[in-house]
C-alpha cells in the first residue's frame, strides 16, 4: 500500500489505520506512508534515507534509539 490515508481527514485515517492493524493478522502487509499513527501499528518498520535502509526496528525502539527517524517523526 502506498500512503493510504494520504489527502484522508483525521477520522478516515483513524478507520483506515485501525481496519489495517485488524486485517494484517496472518498476513504480510507492505506499506509505504509518512503517516506516524499508521507506522505506529507496524509490526517492523525499515526507514529509508537517500535510497538506503537508515533504521529498523518496532516504532517504540525507533523513537528511542535512531535520530533520523525522530527527525523524520518531527517533519510535516
Amino acid at each position: 500500500l502506498d500512503e493510504p490515508t494520504s489527502a484522508l481527514d483525521p477520522a478516515s485515517c483513524a478507520r483506515i489505520s485501525e481496519f489495517l492493524g485488524n486485517w494484517k493478522a496472518g498476513r504480510i502487509v507492505i506499506t509505504v506512508s509518512h503517516n506516524p499513527e499508521l507506522i505506529r501499528r507496524a509490526d517492523e518498520i525499515r526507514l529509508m534515507e537517500a535510497g538506503r535502509l537508515a533504521a529498523s526496528g518496532t516504532f517504540d525502539k525507533l523513537k528511542e534509539t535512531s535520530e533520523v527517524f525522530r527527525r523524520t517523526l518531527q517533519q510535516p
